[in-house]
């Protein structure tokens, strides 16, 4: 298992994702949603990718120093949006099925203030906006 970016500057540290690593560097895609089970790394790749798409520096991992490296560490960076399954219904309740709500991810009257595709249109601070 490699160690992406060092411990101590902050940045999410991945282990054992590398084949997803290089993928993501290799620009296999321009759209993805980084989906699956609690506590297999989804949000922490998704951070990574943030920082190492935005990164001033070239390289195979995010330099830690740049302004879009420092915003990362920080848990910060604007061209960042993660959108997590409501764990309660509309009337209140615990869901028993953790799922993302379409208005979080298109608009909706009376439904979330900011859904993620009306975020997406918007410039980047930096480069590209991971979601």
């Amino acid at each position: 298992m490699s160690d992406p970016v060092p411990p101590g500057d902050g940045l999410p540290r991945v282990i054992g994702h590398d084949g997803v690593l290089r993928w993501l560097r290799d620009g296999a895609a321009r759209s993805m949603a980084f989906v699956g089970p609690d506590a297999v790394g989804r949000r922490t790749v998704a951070r990574w990718w943030a920082a190492w798409a935005n990164c001033d520096a070239s390289g195979d991992r995010p330099c830690g120093t740049c302004a879009s490296c420092r915003a990362a560490a920080l848990g910060a960076h604007p061209d960042l949006m993660i959108k997590e399954p409501a764990a309660t219904t509309r009337k209140g309740r615990a869901s028993m099925r953790r799922l993302v709500r379409l208005d979080q991810l298109v608009f909706r009257e009376n439904g979330d203030p900011e859904p993620l595709s009306l975020w997406l249109e918007r410039r980047p601070p930096f480069r590209v906006r991971v979601g």
